[in-house]
């Protein structure tokens, strides 16, 4: 899976902080969970046990 390029935080503009930070402007964005697949419990797992 391939991110793509974005500046860090203290380098974008006004407008592009705005943007890139529009997701967390919701009340509430519980609804958009989803179950974790399996190999991501697994490696949820192994993250608690240590």
């Amino acid at each position: 899976m391939k991110r793509k390029k974005t500046r860090p935080f203290w380098e974008m503009t006004t407008a592009e902080l705005r943007a890139a930070t529009k997701e967390f402007d919701e009340e509430f964005v519980g609804d958009k969970a989803r179950p974790l697949s399996p190999a991501m419990r697994a490696t949820l797992e192994r993250a608690v046990k240590v």
